[in-house]
C-alpha cells in the first residue's frame, strides 16, 4: 500500500461524506421549500370539489371568506342550476312540476311546501295559492308583483322556488330538505345552519344562489388578489 494512498484516502472520504452530506442537505431543504407548495395545492384542490360540478356550500364559505380570490380554484359558478330568471319562463305543460304550490295548500295536490303563507291572494272569497313559477318570476296569477313580500324576502323566496325546481330535475348542490330549512330559517330573519356548521343569514344565502344561478359575485370581492 503506497503513502500516497494512505494519506489521500481519508481526505477523500471526508471530502466525499462532506459532498453526500451537502447534497442531502439540499434535498432535504428543497423538500421541506416543496411542503407548503404542495399543502397549498392539496387546498386548492379541495375548493373544487362540489356537488357533482356544483359549488357546494362549505366551498362557497371558503370562497367568500378570501372574498372570491379562490374561484379560479372552484367550480364554475354557473354549472348546471338554473336561476329564476329561466325557471319563470319555462311551460307548467312541459315541466309539471312549475306548477307545484309554494305554500301549503289543503286544496291541492301539488304542495312543495314552504312554510307559512306569503303566497298566496284572496280573489273573490277564494283564497288563491301561487306557484313555483309564478313565484320565480315574482308576479301572481294576474299579473300583478306580490304584496308584503318585498326585498331580499321575495329574493330568498325566487332563489328557493327555483332551487326546489333544480332539485327536481338533479342540478342542485342542496337537496330538497335544505332548500325548505333555508326559507324557514331565514325568511324572517334568522339564520340557517349549515350542513358543515356555522350559520348564513338571508343576505348571506342571497348571495350563495345569486353566485351559483346567475354568476353574480356578491359586493366587496376583490377584483385584484394581489392586494
Amino acid at each position: 500500500m503506497s503513502e500516497n494512498f494512505e494519506k489521500d484516502t481519508p481526505s477523500s472520504v471526508v471530502v466525499n461524506a462532506a459532498s453526500a452530506g451537502i447534497a442531502r442537505r439540499k434535498l432535504i431543504r428543497a423538500g421541506l421549500a416543496a411542503a407548503p407548495v404542495m399543502l397549498a395545492l392539496k387546498s386548492q384542490s379541495a375548493l373544487a370539489g362540489g356537488s357533482g360540478q356544483h359549488l357546494n356550500c362549505s366551498v362557497w364559505a371558503s370562497l367568500s371568506a378570501a372574498k372570491g380570490c379562490t374561484k379560479s380554484h372552484a367550480p364554475a359558478p354557473k354549472s348546471t342550476c338554473n336561476g329564476y330568471d329561466k325557471w319563470k319562463d319555462v311551460s307548467t305543460t312541459s315541466f309539471t312540476k312549475c306548477g307545484a304550490k309554494f305554500n301549503y295548500d289543503s286544496n291541492s295536490a301539488d304542495n312543495v311546501p314552504f312554510d307559512g303563507y306569503e303566497f298566496r291572494d284572496t280573489y273573490d272569497r277564494r283564497t288563491t295559492y301561487h306557484n313555483l313559477k309564478m313565484v320565480c318570476g315574482g308576479v301572481d296569477s294576474k299579473g300583478r308583483t306580490f304584496s308584503g313580500v318585498t326585498g331580499d324576502k321575495q329574493l330568498l323566496a325566487k332563489h328557493c322556488a327555483a332551487m326546489i325546481l333544480n332539485c327536481s330535475v338533479g342540478n342542485s348542490p342542496l337537496t330538497e330538505s335544505q332548500v325548505k330549512s333555508i326559507w324557514s330559517s331565514c325568511k324572517d330573519g334568522g339564520t340557517w345552519t349549515l350542513p358543515s356548521g356555522g350559520t348564513w343569514t338571508r343576505t348571506q344565502c342571497n348571495d350563495y344562489f345569486n353566485y351559483i344561478c346567475l354568476g353574480i359575485e356578491p359586493s366587496g370581492w376583490q377584483l385584484d388578489c394581489r392586494a
